[in-house]
């Protein structure tokens, strides 16, 4: 016998199954021995609701926690006008789609047995049974048919929850505390709504038939507007996941990026530092290799203080001509090796700038890198830093290669994987064109079969500052 846990106590499928059919069977039972002279469905009604169930039975709509039906509304219809045991025959016939398989509503209902779900589809009667009880004792239609609505809601409930529960070996309370939200109060209270207003329009009549058939199609209508609406609302809330990821992604290779690029200059300085014979070369070397890993350990403080990978820019002046002599200090080592002469033309010895010292020098080390890549021995770049038209700092990177694919130079920006042969994931140049318009800035390109030239293009300091400061 398989069992499972629900309530932190083992139930089985049978004992459950034969706990609720029992209590129902009484019900019946009871009704039909001693009639209360209630009120019934008769043929017709009984067979309309009972072919509406299993058609609204079918249609599932997703909630914040697993699915809904419409199966209510006929039920409740039922128990509203018939005896308990049409509510009962309602009942079944609105769970046939679901036992024999015929509709998927994910993972706990492909495992339902027919047994439990034939055992649920016998609540409509006991609300119906409480409300013969209600006219017997003489209750207000409205009271009686409040009353009757409540108790078969809260059946409802109840019978979903437990089986639930049953299914993922939780607790009921559990499964309430997750499942009952505003929308699921709300479609509880439109079944209620729905299934009083059946009750009314179904008086037997042919225009009772016809109003309560174009009921239920604008149920069926309504259900199938709310289940598209929630899908979409389930995709977007995957695609921004899914963006959030990429988003996460993207900043994971910028670091490690940025790293790559610290390392790598150290790595080369040590490198000289360790066959330099010149003791004052040597100590150069050193000193430089250490700038490098005092750059990328500042790096990582940084990530790790903020907590995340994409770190705040933290702006302040300086001064841009300082920070390109750096960045050359750091590429020469790599120049060397690679055969590569860089110039430098300094228009002006000071550019006042408002920037985060550290993500301009991974841009301009970006891109001094990406042209020495793109150049073999003998190859030449020229680093122009100055002021344009009314007080605008820029820095320019020249050289002689071969230049961009025409397939790609309008969308160098975008491209993530490297145009150069040989290892990398073209992160440079998305990189530093990031970082500009972090700065207000802008990064261009133009390139032809002599070479490349990418011009980073900063705001005034004054400009800058006006709009950056915190």
């Amino acid at each position: 016998m398989n069992r499972l846990r629900a309530s932190n106590a083992s139930i089985s499928f049978d004992t459950l199954t034969a706990l609720w059919a029992l209590l129902t069977a009484s019900v019946v039972c009871v009704t039909v021995a001693a009639p209360t002279g209630g009120p019934h469905l008769g043929g017709l009604r009984t067979i309309f609701l009972a072919i509406a169930a299993a058609i609204l039975g079918s249609i599932l709509i997703p909630l914040r926690a697993g699915r809904i039906s419409l199966l209510a509304i006929p039920i409740q219809t039922g128990a509203l006008l018939g005896s308990p045991f049409e509510a009962a025959v309602i009942g079944v016939m609105g769970n046939i789609p679901m036992s024999l398989g015929l509709v998927s509503g994910g993972a706990i209902w492909r495992t339902a047995r027919i047994r439990l779900y034939l055992a649920s589809a016998f609540w409509g009667s006991i609300a119906s049974a409480v409300h013969d009880l209600a006219l017997t004792n003489s209750f207000p239609s409205a009271l009686g048919t409040t009353i009757t609505l409540l108790a078969a809601t809260l059946l409802n409930v109840a019978v979903a929850a437990l089986h639930v529960a049953t299914y993922t070996q939780s607790s009921v309370v559990r499964v309430l505390r997750t499942t009952v939200d505003p929308t699921f109060v709300a479609a509880y209270a439109y079944f209620a709504i729905a299934s009083s207003l059946a009750a009314f329009l179904l008086d037997g009549s042919a225009s009772g038939f016809l109003h309560a058939l174009l009921l239920f199609l604008l149920t069926t209508a309504l259900a199938w507007g709310i289940r598209e609406q929630v899908t979409r609302d389930s995709l977007r809330q995957q695609i921004a996941t899914a963006e959030d990821r990429i988003a996460f992604g993207e900043s994971v290779e910028a670091v490690l990026h940025q790293l790559k690029n610290l390392l790598g200059a150290a790595a080369g300085f040590l490198d000289e530092a360790r066959d330099s014979g010149d003791v004052s070369h040597h100590d150069r070397s050193l000193s430089v290799a250490a700038s490098c890993l005092h750059d990328a350990t500042a790096l990582i403080r940084r990530v790790s203080t903020e907590g995340r990978l994409a770190y705040t820019p933290r702006f302040e002046d300086d001064n841009l001509s300082r920070l390109v002599l750096q960045v050359l200090l750091l590429s020469s080592a790599n120049a060397r090796k690679r055969g590569v002469r860089i110039d430098r033309v300094l228009e002006s010895a000071t550019v006042p700038v408002y920037v985060d010292c550290l993500l301009i020098r991974e841009a301009l080390a970006n891109l001094i890198n990406n042209a020495l890549e793109a150049l073999g021995s003998g190859g030449h770049i020229i680093v122009t830093v100055g002021v344009r038209g009314e007080g605008v700092p820029f820095v320019e990177v020249v050289d002689n290669g071969p230049g961009l694919p025409s397939g790609i130079r309008d969308r160098v920006f975008g491209i993530r994987r490297t145009t150069k042969d040989g290892a990398g994931a073209g992160l440079g140049l998305i990189a530093s064109e990031t970082i500009a318009r972090q700065h207000l800035g802008e990064l261009t390109c133009a390139s032809s079969p002599n070479g490349s030239t990418f011009t980073l293009i900063l705001p005034p300091a004054d400009v800058a500052k006006r709009r950056l400061a915190p």
